[in-house]
């Protein structure tokens, strides 16, 4: 089989991760097939995708993002039928018999994808708000592409037409080589790992950790790993000023994003995601889960599907540092209760959320296997 794969991004967050293991699942299910690859440009991602990929077709996008919104619009009326011709002579002229679009982003190809004479399966990993939901809707249902979401709260969120093919397919992780055990002793050790930006919820933790019992506070550690899209440098300014204005400079640390953040994971305790708007999924979740490590999470998204409440973790209101905080507590309190959430969270990550089960079911949905257990509707 000839497939075409688009991906938007050339960094190594979850959505990138999560679209080099169904590259890597599809070369391994089907060696001698062609597997091209359409990125935006060389960065983290390309040597990755190098080993995985029969080539490399490196050219533009017409990428929507919500910090380039008032741009696009402005450019639209030409840049955009520009772009949707480009993506179709891309398409065209690689020959696929499959059209593998990672995201919702890059609306050409989505569009585009309404005009290739082969299936088209469009991977949705975000949850849009407010007026861009109903735009990205529109543009899915046009496309005709069948559709895979990463979550049940995922695809609840679209509105898509009843004869639309869809699939629910959990995202997957490897189990890590190295595991390490959770100290019996204090301190709380926390992990946040995140893109700094509106609604993470790096603040919420930072203000969690100012709200706890000073004797309790005494007893918690946070690191924040992570970076910013695009020279948004204020969302980590931000955080950096409210740590210094909490007074928690030698309790609460901010770390660089890294391609490998196993080591942050093995200092942990805990893993925190309180994340102010709903995760489509919640990648860090499954990999804490993985670590053995029990996991604080906002209660909404796919965030509320993967952790389950009071035994891998806890599900705490959304944006609330009080309801954060009481957790926290709970754990500093007993951190024996850390190793056995852990323990119970590995369990669930193997039944659900394994690399295994998400590369199985990938291929099913590309075809290339009967045997996937995917869900399908």
């Amino acid at each position: 089989m000839k497939i075409l794969c688009v991906h938007p991004n050339v960094e190594l967050y979850g959505s990138d991760r999560s679209f080099l293991q169904v590259l890597e699942a599809v070369r391994a299910a089907d060696p001698d097939g062609s597997l091209d690859v359409r990125l935006v440009g060389e960065g983290p991602i390309t040597p990755h995708v190098e080993r995985a990929s029969t080539r490399i077709l490196y050219g533009p996008m017409w990428v929507l993002r919500k910090a380039d919104l008032k741009r696009i619009v402005l450019t639209a009326p030409i840049s955009f039928p520009l772009a949707v011709l480009r993506a179709r002579k891309v398409i065209r002229d690689s020959g696929c018999d499959l059209l593998y679009i990672s995201t919702l982003v890059p609306f050409d190809y989505l569009v585009a994808a309404r005009f290739f004479k082969g299936p088209a399966i469009c991977h949705v990993h975000e949850i849009p708000t407010g007026k861009a939901m109903a735009i990205f809707s529109r543009v899915l249902a046009f496309s005709r592409s069948r559709v895979i979401f990463n979550s049940k709260a995922t695809s609840d969120a679209f509105a898509v037409p009843a004869n639309t093919g869809q699939s629910v397919i959990y995202n997957g992780v490897a189990a890590p080589a190295v595991q390490s055990e959770i100290s019996p002793s204090r301190p709380l050790k926390v992990l946040l790992i995140g893109r700094f930006n509106a609604w993470k919820g790096q603040q919420v933790l930072v203000k969690a950790m100012a709200a706890l019992a000073p004797d309790i506070r005494d007893h918690v550690e946070v690191r924040l790993v992570g970076g910013v899209y695009g020279g948004q440098d204020h969302f980590v300014d931000d955080v950096r000023a409210l740590i210094t204005a909490s007074g928690l400079e030698r309790s609460v640390t901010i770390h660089p994003f890294v391609d490998d953040p196993s080591e942050h994971f093995l200092w942990s305790d805990v893993v925190a995601v309180p994340s102010t708007l709903p995760e489509p999924f919640g990648r860090v979740a499954i990999e804490g889960m993985s670590y053995h490590r029990p996991v604080i999470a906002a209660d909404h998204g796919g965030l509320s599907e993967i952790v389950a409440h009071g035994d891998s973790g806890f599900l705490v209101a959304p944006g609330s540092e009080t309801a954060l905080a009481e957790a926290l507590t709970t754990l500093v309190a007993d951190k024996a209760l850390c190793k056995t959430m852990g323990d119970r969270g590995f369990m669930r990550f193997e039944a659900l959320f394994s690399e295994e089960a998400y590369g199985r079911n990938m291929v099913a949905a590309f075809g290339l296997d009967t045997a996937g257990s995917g869900s399908r509707t």
